[in-house]
């Protein structure tokens, strides 16, 4: 049995369409995308070009965190998940703070899983400090 298409019921074939980006939309995402890389960036120079280890040098803070590293990615996660707050309180800051947000949750997956990667061979996502 074979099924076939009947012509009459059918609508004409249109290209899709896709509808413009609303402005304030774009400007989010240039936002996020903007900070994201500027995260980076400073994540970057004070890796090589300051010699710097978050591991080494915030293991001070172990005592404060239980022992558990905080990633900046943590931080930008707990500001996503408090942007219904912060959309109630302070509505004109609202997009900036969630575009912050998720600049830093990018930013530190891009360092994780691509730089380091690349530089060390290793993601260097570590959990604790385990030192």
């Amino acid at each position: 049995m074979t099924l076939q298409a009947n012509s009459d019921n059918m609508a004409p074939m249109s290209p899709p369409t896709s509808a413009p980006v609303p402005q304030a939309r774009l400007r989010w995402i240039l936002m996020a995308v903007g900070l994201t890389l500027l995260f980076e960036t400073l994540t970057l120079v004070l890796r090589v070009g300051g010699g710097l280890e978050s591991r080494v040098a915030t293991a001070g803070l172990a005592a404060f965190t239980f022992g558990l590293r905080i990633h900046h990615g943590y931080l930008g996660l707990a500001m996503l998940l408090a942007f219904p707050l912060a959309r109630r309180w302070a509505p004109a800051h609202a997009d900036r703070w969630s575009a912050t947000g998720l600049a830093l949750v990018l930013s530190d997956a891009l360092h994780h899983f691509g730089a380091l990667w690349v530089l060390n061979g290793s993601p260097g996502f570590d959990l604790t400090y385990g030192c």
